[in-house]
């Protein structure tokens, strides 16, 4: 009787844990989203990144297939000066009814076709898509990754999925690092003037200029202006961090502790 009700428990744990995992935020393959034993074993902490006058900026957006950290991307768009990238990626997973909801975007298995709002676009796979996005690097020398509440959340299912096609180390080599205008925006714009801090809210307020939102690409496209106008002359080395942040956290805690010791 008490193995059974050790099963029963167990099944349902499993189950509350598939439930959970849907959610913006949750940490539910610790080992995936924050792994230490994929970062190299850090003797150090990392030295400060700075700022100059000579740095180029890359704003870049993704959209996926649930609110998961773990989720397939399922549309990945960036630009830098007049230089636009975007694709649209067959997901391997189903979208999940929020996340369609969200941006969207839908997946017919019948017909192997993704469509934006009821019209087909074309797709390529998130191999594919990723090697594209890492040649789209190439037209500045180490940019500094620029996206709006990326840290805990597009930085995460980039990493991931980076990881999984082995170019995560590829992708340390090709950017500076990146900087959040979510925490740099609480800095620079009172909240009494913008009233909360969505970046669509922010492009209205500040700017003046409403747009589709939770579209990668026109997310991408108003993120800059808003960046460029407004928030890239306010930035501070403290807006600046390491790409490999997220990943490092757990395994730079020790020292860290150390340190303050």
């Amino acid at each position: 009787m008490f193995k059974k009700r050790r099963i029963e428990k167990k099944k349902n744990r499993k189950k509350a844990q598939r439930s959970s995992s849907v959610k913006e935020g949750t940490t539910y393959q610790q080992e995936v989203e924050v792994n230490v034993n994929d970062c190299n074993i850090i003797q150090q902490i990392p030295s400060s990144l700075t700022l100059s006058n000579t740095d180029k900026y890359l704003v870049f957006d993704l959209e996926t297939t649930s609110l998961s950290r773990n989720s397939d991307i399922t549309q990945l768009a960036a630009a830098s000066g007049l230089n636009v990238f975007q694709r649209y990626i067959m997901p391997r997973c189903d979208i999940s009814n929020e996340a369609s909801k969200i941006t969207g975007i839908s997946f017919c298995h019948a017909t192997n076709k993704m469509y934006l709002n009821g019209r087909e676009v074309e797709t390529c796979t998130i191999q594919q898509g990723l090697l594209d996005f890492l040649d789209f690097f190439k037209l500045n020398e180490l940019p500094i990754l620029v996206g709006h509440n990326i840290t805990n959340f597009d930085m995460m299912v980039l990493e991931n999925r980076l990881k999984e096609f082995s170019m995560f180390s590829a992708f340390i080599a090709s950017v500076k690092g990146f900087i959040d205008t979510l925490k740099l925006s609480k800095r620079v714009f009172p909240k009494a003037d913008v009233d909360n801090y969505k970046q669509q809210t922010l492009v209205k307020k500040v700017l003046g200029i409403e747009y589709a939102a939770h579209n990668a690409k026109d997310d991408v496209l108003s993120l800059s202006e808003l960046f460029s106008q407004k928030l890239q002359s306010r930035c501070v080395e403290d807006d600046l961090h390491h790409v490999n942040f997220n990943s490092c956290k757990l395994s730079l805690k020790p020292l860290v502790d150390k340190k303050n010791y």
